[in-house]
C-alpha cells in the first residue's frame, strides 16, 4: 500500500527544473519525501537518471547511511512489483557507488580523485580538529608578528588598544574569532569589507578638493564623463558609463582582479579623459584602462559583450522589477507621415507672449517649463492652486482666471510628486479647470485670442481628461474617448526615448523637422495611449498624431525597449484638430546646458520656440 502525501509534499516530490527549499519540523516526513523524490527521478519513464549521477548530501554519516538504506528498501519494493525491470535492477546495483554522503566526505572524494588537477600531492590527508586549531593559531601568530616587524603606526595603536596588555595573544584570539564569523558568510571578503565600511569615515576636506578639481576639469573639457564609485566598484561604474552609448572598455592588466569589484572606495571617481589630455589632470589618479568603440568589456583573456553585460544587469532583478511585460498589443504601430497643406496662423500677434503655468499638488516640472519658455523669449506666470479650504479654492479660481485672461499660452506641466493619475496632479488639473469661470477663460484664450495650449506628461493626462485633446475644447470624456492608462509593465518607467515627428500640422512643431527622430527623457507610470481603432484611424487621417515612439532605425514599434509604455500605434503625442493644443509624454522641457550630454546631435524639438514664434 502506497503512502498518502499531502499537496505540499507532492509538489516537492514532482517539481522539476528549479531549485527547491523545503522547511519543515522534525518528524514531518522530510526524509521520506526526499527518498520518494529520488525514486521518482531515477524511475522517470521519459528522462530516467542513474542513482550514481545524483549527489545527496546529509549532515551526518548516520543520516547518510539511513538515507542509503531507505532508498535501497524503496528500490527493492519497486522490484517486487516489477521484477523484470532492468532499469530498477541496475539502480540497485549502482546504489553502493551513489554519492549519498556528508559534504565533508564528498569534498574528500573529489580531491582524492582529482588531486592532479589542483596540483595537490597525492599523499595528503585531512587534518583533525585539534591539528586545525593549532594551525590556525600558528598562522594568526605569524600575521601579528609580521605586522609588529613592519612597525606600522596604525597597527601599533591597534595592538595597544586591543592586545590585552601582551604582545599578541589578545589580537590572535580576535583574528581567529573574526575568521570564524567571516567564513560563516557565503561571501567572507565582502562581509569583512562591509564591516570596515561601517567605520570608515570619509575625509570630507579631501573629497571637497577632489570634486572641485573634477568640476573644473569638466568645465575645461578635459573630463568627458565621470562616475562616482559605489556598490560594485570599478566594474559596475565602468559598465554603467559605457551602456548608454554602447561603448566598451579594456581594463589594464595592472589592475588586480579583486580590485575590480571592491566596494568601500566611496568618494573616489572614475573619469574618462582623452589620452592627449592626461597631462592636464591635476589630481592623483590611477590609469585603469581605455574606452573602446567595439561594445566589449575585456580584462586579460575575459571578454564580455555590451549586450551580455546589459542583459545580466537588467536580469538580476527581472522577477522583482521586470523590464518586459510580455503583453501582446493588438494595435500595431503605423509608419506614415502627414504633411499639412495649411497650418493655423495666429491673427492676434504679440511681441512677447505670456505663458500661464498652473501648479497643482503633484506637479514638479513647473520651473523647467518656465525656464524653457523664457529661453524661447516668453514671459511666464506661475501660480500655485491653493486647496486647504473653500476660501483658498475660491481665491485660486479667481487668480487662475485672471492669469489665463492675461496669457496667450497655457501650459500644464508634468510631475508626479503626489502620485500619477488617477490620484495625482492630472486629476487636480481636470477637476479645477472644469470650474465654469476657468473653462470660459480657457476657451476664450483658444477661440478669441488664437491662443495655444501645451501639456507634458501629467499635463498631457490633464489635456485628455479635459477633452482639449483630441477634441480641441473642454468637454466630458465619452466612453470611447482616447485616454492614457498604466504602462504595460505595471510600474514607473524613467529612460530616454526616441520619438519621431509624424505631422507638421501643429504650430508647436513648426521648427521641428517632419520625419526626424528626437531623443527626450520620459518619466511616468501611466503614459500608455489607448483608443479604439476608429479613433486611431481618425487621428492619423487628421494629422493629429504628433509624435511616435521609434527604435534606433526611426521605425515606430511595439517593442517595449523603445515603446516604453506600450502605447497603441506607438503614439507618444497628439494634438487638437487644428494643432493648437499639443499633449505629449516625453519631457521636452528637461533641457539645459549640462543635461543629457551623452546624447549626440540636436535633440530639441523646439516646441517652446515654435510656440513663441507663432505669435510674432
Amino acid at each position: 500500500m502506497g503512502m498518502t502525501w499531502t499537496d505540499d509534499q507532492r509538489k516537492v516530490i514532482e517539481l522539476r527544473d528549479r531549485n527547491i527549499l523545503v522547511s519543515a519540523a522534525a518528524g514531518s516526513g522530510k526524509t521520506a519525501v526526499l527518498v520518494e523524490r529520488i525514486i521518482k527521478i531515477i524511475t522517470d519513464k521519459e528522462h530516467p537518471v542513474d542513482i550514481d549521477r545524483l549527489l545527496i548530501v546529509t549532515f551526518t554519516n548516520a543520516a547518510a547511511a539511513e538515507m542509503r538504506e531507505r532508498i535501497g528498501n524503496a528500490l527493492e519494493n519497486a522490484l517486487k512489483e516489477q521484477p523484470d525491470d532492468e532499469h530498477l535492477q541496475r539502480q540497485l546495483s549502482l546504489l553502493h557507488n551513489a554519492q549519498i554522503t556528508t559534504i565533508d566526505s564528498f569534498c574528500l572524494y573529489v580531491i582524492r580523485n582529482y588531486f592532479h588537477t589542483i596540483d595537490l600531492a597525492p599523499n595528503f590527508r585531512i587534518a583533525d580538529e585539534g591539528e586545525m586549531k593549532l594551525l590556525k593559531q600558528d598562522i594568526a601568530h605569524q600575521i601579528v608578528e609580521e605586522y609588529h616587524r613592519q612597525k606600522d603606526p596604525a597597527f601599533i595603536r591597534f595592538a595597544d588598544s586591543y592586545g590585552n596588555g601582551n604582545r599578541g595573544n589578545g589580537l590572535e584570539d580576535m583574528i581567529l574569532k573574526l575568521y570564524e564569523y567571516a567564513i560563516a558568510s557565503p561571501q567572507p571578503e565582502k562581509w569583512l569589507w562591509s564591516c570596515a565600511d561601517a567605520y570608515d569615515m570619509p575625509d570630507y576636506e579631501q573629497a571637497k578638493a577632489l570634486y572641485t578639481a573634477i568640476h573644473q576639469l569638466i568645465q575645461d573639457k578635459v573630463v568627458i564623463s565621470a562616475y562616482t564609485l559605489g556598490f560594485g566598484g570599478v566594474a559596475a561604474a565602468v559598465s554603467k558609463m559605457a551602456f548608454g552609448n554602447k561603448l566598451g572598455a579594456k581594463i589594464d592588466s595592472t589592475v588586480k582582479a579583486e580590485d575590480l569589484f571592491k566596494t568601500g572606495e566611496y568618494g573616489c571617481m572614475i573619469a574618462e579623459v582623452p589620452a592627449d589630455a592626461l597631462d592636464k589632470v591635476n589630481v592623483a589618479y590611477t590609469l585603469i584602462g581605455e574606452v573602446t568603440e567595439d561594445g566589449k568589456f575585456s580584462y586579460g583573456d575575459t571578454v564580455i559583450t555590451e549586450a551580455e553585460a546589459v542583459e545580466a544587469w537588467k536580469g538580476t532583478l527581472e522577477r522583482v522589477f521586470k523590464t518586459v511585460s510580455g503583453e501582446e498589443n493588438e494595435k500595431p504601430a503605423k509608419d506614415e507621415l502627414y504633411h499639412a497643406e495649411n497650418i493655423y496662423v495666429c491673427k492676434h500677434k504679440v511681441a512677447k507672449p505670456r505663458v500661464f503655468i498652473p501648479v497643482f499638488p503633484g506637479t514638479n516640472c513647473e520651473y523647467d517649463s518656465a525656464k524653457a519658455f523664457e529661453r524661447a523669449g516668453a514671459d511666464t506666470i506661475v501660480k500655485v492652486f491653493k486647496n486647504l479650504n473653500a476660501e483658498d479654492i475660491r481665491e485660486s479660481v479667481d487668480e487662475f482666471t485672471k492669469a489665463i485672461d492675461q496669457a496667450q499660452i497655457i501650459m500644464f506641466p508634468g510631475g508626479f510628486s503626489a502620485g500619477d493619475e488617477p490620484d495625482g496632479s492630472a486629476k487636480f488639473f481636470a477637476t479645477a479647470f472644469r470650474n465654469a469661470k476657468m473653462t470660459e477663460a480657457v476657451m476664450k484664450l483658444l477661440n478669441e485670442r488664437d491662443g495655444l495650449a501645451l501639456g507634458i506628461c501629467n499635463g498631457f493626462q490633464a489635456l485628455i481628461k479635459l477633452g482639449l485633446v483630441p477634441y480641441g475644447e473642454i468637454r466630458p470624456q465619452a466612453a470611447d474617448s482616447p485616454t492614457l492608462t498604466y504602462n504595460t509593465i505595471g510600474r514607473h518607467i524613467s529612460k530616454m526615448v526616441y520619438t519621431k515627428v509624424v505631422t507638421d500640422k501643429s504650430p508647436w512643431l513648426a521648427q521641428a523637422e517632419l520625419g526626424k527622430v528626437y531623443c527626450n527623457p520620459a518619466s511616468h507610470g501611466e503614459g500608455r495611449f489607448v483608443a479604439p481603432k476608429e479613433w486611431l484611424d481618425k487621428l492619423f487621417a487628421n494629422g493629429q498624431v504628433a509624435t511616435q515612439y521609434v527604435n534606433e532605425a526611426g521605425v515606430p514599434t511595439m517593442d517595449e525597449e523603445w515603446n516604453v509604455n506600450g502605447s497603441y500605434c506607438s503614439i507618444e503625442g497628439i494634438t487638437s484638430p487644428d494643432g493648437r493644443v499639443l499633449g505629449k509624454m516625453a519631457h521636452s522641457e528637461r533641457r539645459d546646458r549640462s543635461v543629457a550630454m551623452n546624447i549626440y546631435g540636436e535633440q530639441d524639438l523646439k516646441i517652446f520656440e515654435s510656440g513663441v514664434a507663432y505669435f510674432k
